[in-house]
């Protein structure tokens, strides 16, 4: 009998079932609500959200920062959620998309075992790996933990991935249909942090090599090698629209992830959390539901699923299963981190120049690794357990019960999240309409300002509010539409210590004139917020709201122009423009400084440029006298064009994050530089380009007359070249695919 026959006929109904099982654990959430918006970054204003995603820098949070490393990876995963928001109410389509999520970690596992198993209990081995890797502790963390959501497609989609590479390397015919589709599926893997889709790798990578060693043909070597190199030039080509700007910007973003960093400690720390017995359950602590886990009972289920799915090696014994068995201990070890066998190869991988690029500082990302090898041997050991079972008893209904068992210790290993809570961890929360006001109040300026936020984060951009159940990512970097400030207790960077300095002389009302502070950040509103729940914020963060509220109201030049509800808006009179020009300087060597400044009634921030011991060459010092005139257009978050009257020498300051790709191009009267043009204009010499006001940007400029300056974001012209190439890449693939497969059916 032709059991590969059958299964493919049944393999609709197969997915037809996932889908439900997929669907069991958001019916109890309800519908009305969202889960964790703001860390799923949900677009809730989808026209604005899109746009912004075609822009290689993100000025939404602080001062703006180069998103190659991270930014332009979203396109993947929010474009088809935003497509869902057009049809849709956002808290349907966010559930929608959080159910295909769920099932298609479930078809990429089944897909992946139709590829390594034909057997006479196929279809019960598919459906149990693609359970197991659905419901485990893992996987269901990777779809709802905060701050994840990036991984979610790559976590989902890598047994795809792994599937049609194993289909690919046994093809006669048709590889390169299997590597044009392995290039499209490559799009998933890219992930918030591309650390995470070099990992993804790994596992190809293993299968390589066992590949090579199993095969005695040097022919059939060289094809897979063949094989191989064509999946990787597909995949990079698809994915041009990240990996060009990346490039471009690697060696800052290394210095910029890695400067404040101490990695013996990060692993230490991260081994401390992950004992041996929680990873054999794809659990580790500081996950949710961690009564449950630490249950005597969750305890045998998990062991006894391990200990079945290594019983493939007894029962179903293939070269596929000595690979994934031995896979499966490596990547036990590896998530053990320094405290396992293998501690050496992390220090060693971390001492290469670009270490920390491709290996991860957390081995928690190898647990992913561990749990796709248990659900391939858990199906094998379906099929062969169930294979002994009806050859010795010779009765079905044994096979159907041991089965039906296996299912059922599946789904008690994930008991939580079948209960659609998690112990109110995905309980929806409903965003108050005072931040749809508040919105709305912004959006009415016109000038091109930022906002202070107060009280700050307790965690990164963590906050708890008073109306959530839970703290997630702080709402105010989705909804009020202009770039928020606040201070990230994490962060290390630079623009930080000004922002530390105001909120901590604010705090202890230092200075009546603390609005002068916020004019050199570009500041015009500070927003108070009353529904902070400052007891669940931490001890890092146990602000007085009294105390910050009355500080603010005793500042000069801040007025309470806005209320809604919690919400209270202070005027800031001394506000600032993002750009403009002086010829007035002050040296300041430490920030702390600024606060002897600001008392003085002479000092106007719009009239000078702080300068110090952060800029990389002594400055060059222009005419005491003012005699510039200057106004600018926005056109972009990185492209600005400043028109220019000058009859003296001057600095032009951008109140932006200083970066040196921010270029300066000197054209004639109102010239918009296209891209294609900022490849090969001449921008200022970066001997003339600064780091001033403890963050921003300028340039001295010693040319004088009337013309243009365009204040240009270089990778935004290599993203674009990538979004081109990538578009044109994916069409091409697809009807590919489309051809040859109407083809081959005729």
């Amino acid at each position: 009998m032709d059991f590969h026959k059958v299964f493919q006929n049944k393999r609709a109904v197969d997915f037809a079932v996932i889908l439900i099982f997929g669907t069991i654990p958001f019916i109890a959430t309800g519908w009305n609500g969202f889960i964790n918006p703001i860390d799923q970054d949900h677009p809730f204003f989808v026209l604005d959200f899109v746009k912004s995603l075609f822009y290689i820098w993100n000025g939404s949070m602080g001062f703006g920062l180069d998103a190659s490393f991270s930014f332009s990876h979203f396109l993947p995963y929010v474009l088809p959620l935003a497509f869902l928001n057009i049809f849709f109410s956002p808290e349907l389509a966010q559930r929608i998309f959080f159910i295909f999520f769920f099932s298609l970690g479930g078809w990429s596992m089944y897909y992946l075992l139709s590829q390594l198993l034909v057997h006479r209990y196929s279809r019960w081995a598919c459906l149990s790996s693609a359970l197991f890797y659905m419901y485990n502790p893992y996987s269901i963390n990777g779809i709802l933990r905060h701050g994840f959501p990036y991984a979610v497609l790559s976590i989902v989609s890598l047994p795809l991935l792994l599937g049609l590479y194993i289909a690919g390397l046994k093809s006669k015919k048709n590889a390169f249909a299997y590597a044009v589709a392995i290039g499209l599926v490559s799009l998933l893997q890219v992930t918030v942090n591309p650390q995470w889709t070099i990992n993804q790798m790994f596992i190809l990578l293993f299968f390589l090599v066992f590949y090579l060693l199993s095969q005695n043909s040097r022919d059939e070597r060289k094809k897979a090698l063949k094989f191989t190199a064509t999946c990787i030039v597909l995949a990079l080509i698809v994915n041009s629209f990240w990996e060009l700007p990346l490039l471009a910007s690697l060696d800052y973003h290394l210095k910029f992830h890695t400067a404040s960093i101490n990695f013996t400690q990060i692993l230490e720390k991260h081994s401390m959390m992950y004992p041996p017995s929680g990873v054999v359950r794809q659990w580790v602590q500081g996950f949710y539901y961690e009564d449950y886990y630490q249950s005597n009972a969750s305890i045998v289920v998990g062991f006894f699923l391990v200990v079945i799915a290594f019983s493939a090696l007894l029962f179903m014994y293939t070269p596929y299963t000595l690979f994934f068995s031995l896979s499966s201990v490596i990547f036990f070890f590896l998530t053990l981190g320094i405290n396992s066998p293998l501690r050496g190869i992390y220090k060693f991988i971390f001492n290469l120049p670009y270490g920390i690029a491709i290996f991860p500082y957390e081995p928690l990302n190898f647990i992913r690794f561990f749990v796709l090898c248990m659900a391939v041997l858990l199906g094998f050991s379906v099929a062969g357990v169930s294979d002994f079972i009806r050859s010795r008893f010779e009765n079905p209904l044994l096979t159907k019960i041991f089965f039906v068992g296996v299912v059922l210790l599946i789904l008690a290993n994930s008991w939580p999240m079948l209960t659609g809570d998690l112990t109110g961890n995905i309980k929806p929360v409903e965003i108050p309409k005072d931040y749809y006001s508040a919105r709305t109040f912004l959006s009415r300026q016109k000038e091109d300002f930022r906002v202070f936020v107060t009280p700050p984060p307790h965690w990164f951009v963590y906050t708890k509010y008073s109306w959530a159940p839970y703290a997630m990512v702080d709402v105010s970097f989705s909804f009020l539409e202009r770039p928020v400030v606040a201070d990230l207790p994490t962060s290390g960077i630079d623009e930080m210590q000004i922002i530390r300095l105001y909120e901590s002389s604010l705090y202890q009302n230092r200075s009546p004139r603390l609005g002068k502070l916020l004019a050199l950040m570009n500041i015009k509103y500070v927003l108070f917020r009353r529904d902070v729940d400052i007891g669940g914020m931490g001890r890092s963060r146990q602000y007085d709201p009294e105390i910050l509220f009355n500080s603010l109201r005793s500042q000069e030049n801040l007025e309470l122009e806005e209320n809604f509800g919690n919400l209270y808006f202070f005027k800031n009179e001394w506000y600032a423009p993002k750009i403009y020009a002086t010829t007035r300087f002050l040296m300041v060597n430490k920030t702390e400084e600024l606060l002897s400044f600001i008392e003085s009634r002479d000092f106007i921030p719009q009239d000078q440029v702080i300068l110090g011991n952060y800029a990389r060459h002594p400055p060059k010092i222009p005419p005491v006298e003012n005699s510039v005139f200057i106004s600018y257009k926005k056109i972009s978050p990185t492209h600005y064009v400043v028109t220019v009257n000058a009859t003296s020498p001057f600095y032009l300051v951008f109140n932006e994050n200083f970066h040196g790709y921010w270029k300066a191009y000197i054209t004639e009267k109102n010239r918009i530089l296209g891209v294609p043009e900022v490849f090969w204009a001449q921008s200022i010499s970066e001997e003339d380009h600064y780091p001033v006001n403890t963050y921003a940007n300028a340039w001295f400029i010693d040319k004088t007359g009337s013309y243009t300056l365009n204040l240009y974001y270089f990778p935004q012209a290599l993203y674009v070249v990538g979004i081109l190439v990538s578009a044109a890449a994916v069409i091409l693939c697809v009807v590919y695919l489309v051809f040859t497969s109407a083809f081959r059916h005729k």
